[in-house]
């Protein structure tokens, strides 16, 4: 599974020897649905290395969000690639809950991965986003 680590090392998410590597071979789950980027994302810490993070040769902005219908739901958004390079690009679609919820404050709920010549632009569509997709 994929391994984040805090800017400066001292503030991981799982930090009691109960946590990790557990106790009498049974580790304590406390930290409940944040796990991941989500603890990250609740506990407003920036990671070392975000997740979806990769490192490319390139640079690349994004533009033009735009959403549309109800349900299904379109989310579109336009990536340009600024650097000098052909490179590849993966856009993540996250959502949010109110915290009344009792949620993490985002949730991955889709990812595409594009490669994009230098000096040029691509759309990236994510569509037939249903009911599941924003409830708890």
């Amino acid at each position: 599974s994929p391994v984040q680590f805090t800017m400066s090392g001292t503030q991981p998410p799982v930090s009691t020897p109960a946590q990790y590597p557990g106790i009498n071979d049974e580790a304590a789950y406390s930290e409940g649905l944040l796990v991941g980027y989500r603890w990250y994302d609740a506990k407003r810490i920036e990671p070392l290395f975000p997740f979806g993070h990769g490192l490319s040769y390139s640079e690349f902005v994004y533009t033009n969000l735009k959403i549309s219908g109800k349900i299904p739901v379109s989310v579109s958004v336009t990536i340009a690639n600024v650097g000098h390079w052909s490179a590849s690009e993966v856009a993540q679609l996250y959502i949010g809950f109110p915290t009344s919820a009792g949620e993490p404050p985002q949730g991955l709920r889709g990812f595409k991965k594009v490669v994009i010549e230098a000096d040029k632009t691509a759309v990236v569509m994510f569509e037939d986003l249903n009911y599941r997709d924003f409830s708890i």
